[in-house]
């Protein structure tokens, strides 16, 4: 068989790229979310906290609330 123009892999090859590929995103990505959601959250907590309860009434929140809106807000608003 021909090696294919431009680089391209056969199909067994392609898939275990893909799949290595997908496995070294995950474990970039998971602990990079985890990361951000620890340094993100004081500042989603101070906003919230000094914000909402003036404005609206409400409830002031916890750090592990923080983390959470953290986490809702890039779920709802990621663009991918």
């Amino acid at each position: 068989m021909n090696p294919s123009p431009f680089g391209q892999q056969s199909g067994l090859s392609y898939w275990r790229w893909y799949v290595s590929a997908t496995a070294i995103a995950l474990l970039i990505s998971i602990p990079l979310l985890v990361v951000m959601a620890i340094l993100v959250s004081p500042l989603t907590i101070f906003l919230w906290n000094s914000l909402m309860p003036a404005l609206f009434g409400l409830k002031q929140i916890s750090w592990l609330q923080g983390v959470g809106l953290f986490l809702l807000a890039k779920l709802l608003l990621s663009s991918k």
